[in-house]
C-alpha cells in the first residue's frame, strides 16, 4: 500500500453527494471516471489510464467482471452505495483496491432515513431504508433506491432500481444470514 486508505463509511457516503460508486471513485485524486453520460449511463473508473488495474471487493471477495464489453474491467456502477456501509480504497504501486462491506445493522434501535432529490437534466432520486436488530437476536434490513434522468427531452430517459433485503437470526453459537440485492437499469435505447 502506497499511502494510508481513504475509509468512507456510511455517514461520509451520503456526505460526498455521490450517486454511484463511480462517481465516488471519480472523486479520488488519480482515478478517472469515464461515461457517457449522467447517472444513468455506462460508466468505468480507470487508474492512471488503465481501466483493468481497479479491482472491486465486497465483504471480502473479488468481484468478477461479468459484462464481456467491458474487456476485463470491473463495472464500479453495478454495486449500488445504499447497500454499503463502507468503502475502503487503498492504493498499490500499480493498482488501486476498492474494499466495499455490505450495509449491517448492529443495535435494537431502528435505523432509518429517506431522501429524496431533484436536480438539472430532469434527474430525480427516491432513496429510503431502514433496519434493525431486535432482542432475540434477529435483524432486518430494507432499501429501496429509483433514479431517473432526462438530459433532454429529444433523448430518451434512463432510470433504475436498487432494491436490498437482508434477514438474519442469531441463536447461541449459529448464526444464519439472508442476503439478496436486485438492481436493474433500463437505458433508453439511442438511434
Amino acid at each position: 500500500e502506497i499511502g494510508p486508505a481513504r475509509i468512507y463509511d456510511r455517514t461520509a457516503l451520503y456526505a460526498t453527494g455521490a450517486v454511484t460508486l463511480s462517481d465516488l471513485l471519480s472523486r479520488v485524486p488519480g482515478l478517472t471516471e469515464f461515461t457517457t453520460g449522467w447517472v444513468g449511463a455506462p460508466s468505468t473508473v480507470a487508474v492512471m489510464g488503465d481501466v483493468r488495474r481497479l479491482r472491486l471487493f465486497l465483504d471480502g471477495v473479488e468481484l468478477d467482471p461479468l459484462d464481456p464489453r467491458q474487456r476485463g474491467a470491473p463495472a464500479a456502477n453495478d454495486l449500488p452505495i445504499l447497500s454499503l456501509e463502507e468503502v475502503r480504497i487503498e492504493r498499490g504501486a500499480d493498482e488501486v483496491r476498492v474494499h466495499a462491506r455490505s450495509w449491517r445493522v448492529d443495535r435494537t434501535t431502528p435505523y432509518t432515513r429517506a431522501d429524496v432529490a431533484t436536480g438539472d437534466q430532469n434527474t430525480n432520486l427516491y432513496r429510503a431504508f431502514f433496519g434493525r436488530r431486535f432482542s432475540h437476536g434477529e435483524a432486518l434490513q430494507v432499501s429501496a433506491e429509483q433514479f431517473s434522468t432526462q438530459p433532454i427531452r429529444a433523448l430518451p430517459s434512463s432510470d433504475a432500481l436498487n432494491l436490498m433485503l437482508r434477514l438474519g437470526a442469531t441463536r447461541g453459537p449459529w448464526a444464519a444470514d439472508l442476503f439478496a440485492q436486485r438492481s436493474r437499469r433500463n437505458r433508453g435505447p439511442w438511434v
